[in-house]
């Protein structure tokens, strides 16, 4: 099966969905090839070997970025003319999701639409509700599939009158195995000096306003009177103003020498990472993000988890019963109390969250999604 991916950004450097997506149908045999914007060789100076590494057939277009969305206009002809059984679509609200949705259409080829939403109101008011109607809508519209991320959000999407049957429910996966077998190990120690008796709780997560960052530093604060913590934020500054903040923020609550920020480190060497923690902290605001891919590999890792209620996450913890769901800043900090405290429920936790999410490996989520193609290339035979 020829299968082409559609997205406007892609570096698999970063083990977003769409490479593990990519990767997983190579596995099984399907001719893939990934039609994307050229922004990750022009912003960030570099070109990225792994596509040839995975046998992953990748097409950049000329691109530009407009109020935070990609632009890609000769993606046009590229999509009219590529020979493809199947159009995965990755996230919508982007031009060229919305113009493969139309051509997926008009040429009669099956679309399937993994909607990366927060559950989030999809139409807004004003000068962007024109945009959201005329962009964003249509991709929902034309897609044969569209992939929710749980039962609510399928319920969300339902009230804007889209056919139910159209809706599945299928979560983000985890590359399980890598993060499992990762051993654990002392780098984050070594690298900023913390002594062995001290806890490491991790965040990670681009520094931007809408990941509360701030709800751990302020923590920090009040668990180390009584008990030994460091925080390490790793992730890339994408807000330098935001990032002055969490520093001067430290500084003013004298927790600068127990907050530490770790540059942004390669999908592939994160497992490391995880490895070297003891907790790990979601902050993000209520609606900040659909699924949340650091958490899912925290849980492989078997780090127990502290949670802000982030749609589909706190969902997972919850019913792995692997850490605490908190919606304030002493809720925060008398979960991390309690995890620093008994170390037997860390080990019980971190055991039930890699128990649970295992049946959310790739391997598993893409069998998925490839049984979702073959039913519509039947019905369009």
């Amino acid at each position: 099966m020829k299968v082409c991916i559609v997205v406007p950004r892609f570096d698999p450097s970063k083990g977003k969905p769409a490479f593990y997506i990519a990767r997983e149908l190579r596995k099984i045999g399907h001719d893939v090839t990934v039609i994307t914007s050229n922004l990750e060789q022009v912003l960030n100076k570099r070109i990225t070997i792994v596509d040839e590494l995975e046998s992953i057939k990748t097409i950049r277009l000329s691109g530009f970025v407009l109020k935070k969305k990609v632009f890609i206009p000769s993606s046009i002809v590229k999509l009219l003319t590529i020979d493809t059984d199947v159009f995965q679509l990755d996230g919508f609200g982007h031009l060229i999701t919305t113009y493969a949705s139309w051509i997926g259409r008009i040429r009669n080829i099956p679309v399937v639409l993994r909607a990366d939403w927060s559950g989030q109101n999809i139409i807004s008011r004003g000068l962007k509700g024109l945009y959201d109607r005329h962009i964003k809508f249509p991709t929902l519209i034309n897609s044969n599939i569209i992939t929710v991320f749980s039962k609510e959000q399928k319920q969300k999407m339902m009230s804007y009158k889209l056919n139910p049957k159209k809706i599945i429910t299928l979560p983000n996966g985890v590359d399980y195995e890598r993060f499992t077998k990762a051993r654990k190990n002392d780098y984050l120690r070594k690298k900023f000096s913390i002594d062995k008796s001290t806890k490491i709780l991790l965040c990670v997560s681009r520094l931007v306003p809408s990941k509360d960052l701030e709800f751990a530093i302020q923590a920090v604060l009040e668990v180390r009177k009584r008990h030994k913590v460091s925080l390490v934020i790793v992730g890339l500054k994408s807000d330098r103003k935001y990032y002055r903040k969490l520093l001067s923020l430290a500084k003013k609550l004298k927790v600068e020498n127990y907050v530490f920020f770790h540059p942004e480190v390669q999908h592939k060497n994160m497992q490391k990472i995880y490895a070297a923690a003891d907790i790990f902290a979601l902050t993000t605001k209520p609606f900040g993000e659909g699924m949340n891919l650091s958490t899912l590999e925290a849980m492989a890792s078997g780090l127990p988890i502290i949670t802000t209620s982030v749609n589909v996450t706190s969902n997972f913890v919850r019913e792995a019963k692997c850490g605490f769901i908190v919606d304030n800043l002493n809720s925060f900090i008398e979960a991390l109390k309690t995890l620093i405290k008994d170390e037997n429920l860390r080990m019980a936790m971190g055991k039930n969250a890699r128990k649970f999410v295992k049946k959310y490996s790739w391997n598993n989520i893409v069998s998925e999604i490839n049984k979702i193609y073959k039913k519509l290339i039947k019905e369009t035979e």
